[in-house]
């Protein structure tokens, strides 16, 4: 028997990762690290891929060091761990569909009707050796790379962006 768990919608990519009636694996989300192949591919942690499955573990984990050793800076960078705590058991769920989450960068000529119904035309500006975006079917929005110093960072302003609009309260 399949279990089908639903969770309410959760902020973490560029909007919402709609979890919603997806069939989660009960393996661990630490059980392999990030950068060794799962079900939804391999990537290196330097990978754009890579780099954004750490930052979004690492916002579910609570662990802003982390996060923000993933991303670029930005003033209002902890408003990503603001809001009402969620329980450990959605947390535990959403760390293992990030983990196993395909992830893939768009490529330069690629046409993307995103949910929204918004159209997007991927050019050089957006995609080349030192900007990159990445695509998973739950995220609402392409997310944002670019690189500083060799290193690829999760741009979060879109992510910010989506949480000032929703109105994220602070944590009590």
């Amino acid at each position: 028997m399949v279990r089908i768990i639903r969770l309410p919608v959760f902020c973490v990519a560029v909007a919402v990762l709609a979890i919603s009636g997806q069939q989660i694996s009960a393996r661990a989300a630490d059980e392999k690290p990030i950068g060794v192949p799962t079900e939804a591919g391999s990537e290196a942690i330097d990978s754009p891929e890579g780099v954004v499955r750490a930052f979004l573990l690492a916002v579910l984990s609570q662990d802003a060091e982390k996060a923000q050793a993933h991303s670029l800076e930005d003033s209002d960078f902890q408003l990503l761990f603001e809001g009402p705590k969620r329980p450990e058991e959605a947390i535990a769920t959403q760390k293992a569909l990030v983990a196993q989450l395909p992830i893939r960068q768009l490529k330069v000529g690629e046409e993307l009707t995103l949910r929204s119904k918004k159209k997007i035309n991927v050019n050089d500006k957006m995609v080349n050796e030192d900007r990159a975006m990445v695509m998973s079917e739950l995220f609402p929005e392409p997310v944002p790379m670019q690189k500083v110093d060799g290193i690829w960072k999760v741009d979060p302003r879109p992510i910010l962006a989506y949480r000032k609009a929703s109105g994220v309260k602070k944590r009590k």
